[in-house]
């Protein structure tokens, strides 16, 4: 089964965003059996809301489904704010903060088939280990609620794993 991919190219022109591929700014993903996702009910505004985790290392990661942290207008209390235009966000055990993708994003069908569940890619994070850009991949599934599992899959490559019933396809 061939697995369909979606790049959303950003622009923003005169302080409006264009977004072209299938996801809105309604926050919609329409997957190859045509099963929608409507992920506006799993954006994160303010910290201490879904879409934030530890993980094994004591590191905080926050992250948004539909646009970037600063676009949200996502509030932390950390000293240094989340890096402009991430979609995620890593704040170190020292404090520092950085950008774990968001310029290039691409969703997909989720690994167990199109209306079970859906991938997200935000790559082109900050440079670092080894200057390899940080990129992070989401694996959302739709069932009940679970904890967000993070784990770092390779060099400065994040997996952010759960499942929500709001990550579930609308019957339209």
């Amino acid at each position: 089964m061939a697995k369909l991919e979606v790049t959303l190219v950003l622009v923003a022109v005169w302080g409006f965003l264009a977004v072209r591929g299938t996801l809105y700014h309604d926050c919609k993903y329409t997957a190859s059996d045509g099963s929608v996702y409507d992920l506006s009910l799993l954006r994160a505004h303010h910290r201490g809301e879904r879409n934030m985790a530890t993980d094994d290392k004591g590191q905080e990661y926050f992250w948004n489904l539909c646009e970037s942290i600063e676009d949200a207008r996502f509030h932390t209390d950390f000293e240094k704010p989340c890096p402009r235009h991430a979609w995620v966000c890593q704040r170190t055990t020292n404090g520092n903060t950085k950008d774990c993708g968001g310029e290039e994003v691409t969703y997909s069908d989720g690994e167990l088939g199109p209306s079970k569940g859906i991938t997200i890619h935000m790559a082109e994070g900050d440079l670092g280990c080894n200057d390899i850009r940080r990129q992070t991949t989401i694996h959302l599934e739709c069932g009940d609620d679970s904890e967000p599992r993070i784990l770092e899959v390779g060099e400065c490559h994040y997996m952010i794993e759960y499942s929500s019933r709001m990550a579930c396809p609308k019957a339209y």
